[in-house]
């Protein structure tokens, strides 16, 4: 704004000036030629000054479109590594209680059940991971070829969402951890998509324990008025910075990208939580502070019209939270 100022008073000088020597000379024979010499020297200078703006103007937006490229790569290799990573231990841990119970019913050690049990848990459990983790590759190619539909029922939602909830319980118990739902309304009639509901709601609350310490508090809060349901997940955990709070609903993002990070996880879970609460033209935000926690707050509008109920069957809750918060156990 001050460059800007300064030459339009540059302007404005050099206008006066030669308003002024032009009006001194009185012998029109000068003046003529003169003028001519003294327009064609402006268009120049003018042509130079706008060529040269639009150079710099080119060189901004190749910086741009390169720190773009740049940044997409870096996703990329980052997704590449993680989905690697995240494929990798799994199917190990499969191979390896496989290979163990081999082990054991070649030895006819059938009797031994509680070790059978066990890794026929683990081989449960890690192949939940797998699942999970192809889910959400198969739903980002979906929301990239644009190809996510809503089935769409008309449920009570706040049963929908406090059943949900309660479903991660035995989690968090393992976890040292107390989960508190809390409703200011006990029925709530809508029009959704049960099943991204669920599952955005597990996400929500699987990384509410992932990232939270033992013997913290996890809330999980309805609030509705008049236009609006507003459902927050809240913990008490590690909270997330600033730089990283401004790129969580990011594809691929993954805070901790070591091979040795605390917490597994692929990094597009919250893209397609963001995705699935846009289907249902609602707002997610998010808040935190590290060291102090994070609140995530899905913003719903309520719709009263009735949507024809579809009755096609779906994965039980159960099912899908075993699924969902696979990975907050190793």
């Amino acid at each position: 704004m001050k460059k800007k100022r300064t030459q339009f008073i540059a302007l404005v000088i050099f206008i006066l000036i030669f308003t002024y020597v032009i009006v001194s000379i009185k012998n029109m024979n000068i003046v003529i030629p003169a003028l001519f010499n003294i327009s064609g020297l402006l268009l120049i200078i003018i042509t130079v000054a706008l060529h040269h703006k639009m150079i710099l103007k080119h060189k901004e937006e190749l910086k741009k479109a390169k720190k773009i490229v740049e940044d997409t790569n870096i996703a990329k290799n980052n997704f590449i590594a993680n989905i690697s990573h995240e494929l990798r231990t799994p199917v190990t841990v499969i191979s390896s209680a496989n290979q163990l119970l081999n082990v054991l019913l070649s030895k006819e050690d059938i009797t031994n059940e509680q070790s059978i049990t066990n890794n026929l848990n683990i081989i449960a459990q890690n192949s939940n991971r797998l699942l999970r983790l192809t889910n959400n590759i198969i739903d980002i190619a979906k929301i990239d070829s644009g190809c996510v539909d809503l089935k769409l029922k008309t449920v009570n939602i706040i049963n929908l969402i406090e059943d949900t909830v309660l479903s991660v319980v035995p989690y968090a118990n393992s976890k040292n951890l107390n989960v508190v739902f809390d409703t200011n309304i006990e029925e709530l009639f809508m029009c959704v998509d049960c099943e991204k509901i669920e599952r955005l709601t597990l996400n929500l609350l699987s990384n509410a324990i992932k990232f939270s310490e033992d013997n913290k508090d996890v809330f999980a809060t309805i609030l509705a008025d008049e236009d609006n349901l507003n459902f927050i997940v809240q913990d008490n955990g590690i909270g997330i910075d600033d730089l990283n709070l401004s790129k969580i609903f990011d594809k691929f993002m993954q805070i901790d990208k070591g091979f040795t990070r605390q917490n597994e996880g692929s990094g597009i879970g919250l893209s397609v939580v963001k995705y699935f609460v846009k289907l249902h033209d609602g707002n997610i935000t998010v808040d935190s502070k590290l060291g102090e926690g994070t609140s995530f707050i899905v913003q719903l509008p309520i719709k009263t019209n009735l949507c024809e109920n579809n009755n096609k069957d779906i994965p039980s809750t159960t099912r899908k939270t075993n699924i969902e918060l696979s990975d907050i156990f190793k």
